[in-house]
Formats: C-alpha cells, structure tokens, sequence
C-alpha cells in the first residue's frame, strides 16, 4: 500500500500538545484553534499566550514556590548563622513576593487581549490528559515531588529548626503531596503508547 494513502488516525482533542513548556494549571484554556488563553485573575481578561511566551509565563506560575523557598532559606539562614531576628526574613520575603506580583502583571499586560473568549466552548487545561510523549516526564515529576515533601520535613526536624520552619517545612510537605496527586490524577487519564 502507497504511503500516501495510510489514513492517520485523529488526534485526540484533550491531549495536551507535544511541547514540554506549554503551561497548565488553573485559568488555562485551550480554544479552538488549539492555543492557550489565561484567564487573568488581575486584568479580569482572556489574554492569549503565544509559544514564545510558555517558559515566561511558567516560571511566573512557579512565583508561589519561589517565595516560599526564598522564605525557608532566609528565616533558616537568618537564625542560624547572623541570629537575626524572623521579622527581617518576612520583610525581605515580603519585597521578593511583591517584586514578582507586580512583574507578572506588567508581563500580562503585553499579552494579546481575546475578546471572543467562551470558557464553555474551551478546555481546560487542568482537565486535560497528557500525551503518551510526557508520561515518564510525569511519572519522574511525582517521584520527586514527593521525595522533596519528605526530605523537607526530615531535614527540618534533623537540623533542630525552630517551630515556626518546621511548620513551613510541613505545609511545603502537603503542598508536594498535593501537587504529586494532582499529577497522579492527570496520568491515569492520560492515553498509553
């Protein structure tokens, strides 16, 4: 048989496309013509978030993980090594989290307003399955998000950290958890080779 006349089978509309930088999460849609829409909780608007714009816009998405992080090391660091007092660590935390807030919403507002927008007519990329491409991708990302969860709070009780970071390091913990079973969830439904 030509090789010109093998039919391809259709693709799968709510498998998320081949390209490992394509965010997903929550206020993430994709429309019709297959591209990622944000549904911006700032700008009350559907902006449109081309290729070249993914890597960007993930590592805004990880904002959250950054803060808690740059908290985490400062308040240990802080109180270990200069004695100084917890508050300084917040303020700093404090400047970094608005620092980010507000570069994240200086980037949407170069993104490209979608006026025709329908959530009903999109969807969702959270609900949407990974590819059979990224599955071990995946299944490396929830081994490790729950080693991190794990190795957080041993270290934290390890080092003899004061209350306060062993309870950060816990809710790090169920953050990972949470994150690891959301992923769990996605790759069960997501189609096998």
């Amino acid at each position: 048989m030509p090789r010109n006349l093998v039919e391809k089978k259709p693709s799968n509309p709510r498998v998320i496309a081949p390209d490992p930088d394509q965010p997903a999460g929550k206020n993430l849609y994709i429309d019709k013509k297959r591209r990622i829409i944000y549904l911006s909780p700032y700008l009350h608007q559907a902006l449109y978030l081309p290729k070249f714009d993914y890597k960007k816009f993930n590592r805004y998405k990880s904002r959250y993980l950054v803060v808690a992080a740059t908290f985490m090391i400062l308040a240990t660091a802080f109180d270990a090594w200069f004695h100084w007092p917890i508050w300084a660590a917040v303020v700093i935390t404090a400047c970094v989290w608005a620092g980010l807030e507000f570069s994240f919403y200086q980037f949407q507002k170069t993104l490209v307003v979608d006026k025709s927008f329908d959530a009903a007519k999109c969807t969702p990329t959270i609900d949407a399955v990974i590819s059979p491409e990224q599955r071990s991708k995946c299944q490396l990302k929830i081994v490790l998000y729950l080693l991190l969860g794990v190795l957080l709070v041993f270290n934290a009780y390890d080092q003899h950290y004061s209350m306060i970071i062993i309870a950060g390091c816990w809710a790090a913990m169920l953050y990972c958890f949470y994150t690891a079973y959301k992923l769990i969830r996605l790759l069960m439904k997501s189609p096998k080779k």
